[in-house]
């Protein structure tokens, strides 16, 4: 596991333009170590409200950044994760799998999100 996270922090370095990021990704161990219970808890689940209307525009297509950060419960930030998400949709007939953007889909996953996180919630409170 531990090399396929240097794989990928390797292979996203060329994608890298900045200097600033270039300089961090090479100071910071950004894979954690291979021993130890590492637990990540989400310090603010965001709904679609919570974030700025330009965050829905495209960067490219159907591309996005989606960043989520991490704290220890006590409002101690430990770090923050960037997904890149590029959502496809394919025919089953295409032998070229060509890619089918859904413009929809972005919105459609944070909704999703929200909509699990209020279920958790209305369990945890009722019980």
């Amino acid at each position: 596991m531990l090399d396929k996270c240097h794989e990928t922090v390797k292979a996203a370095d060329k994608y890298i333009t900045d200097r600033k990021a270039h300089e961090f990704i090479r100071q910071n161990k950004l894979c954690p170590p291979p021993k130890g219970h590492w637990t990540m808890t989400f310090s603010k689940v965001f709904t679609t409200e919570d974030l700025p209307k330009s965050f829905f525009g495209p960067l490219q297509s159907n591309e996005y950044w989606l960043t989520f950060s991490f704290s220890d419960g006590k409002d101690k930030k430990l770090g923050c994760a960037r997904l890149w998400i590029d959502v496809c949709k394919y025919h089953l007939q295409d032998k070229q799998q060509k890619c089918l953007r859904d413009p929809n889909a972005f919105k459609n996953f944070i909704n999703d999100i929200s909509s699990q996180v209020t279920q958790i919630r209305q369990r945890t409170s009722s019980s």
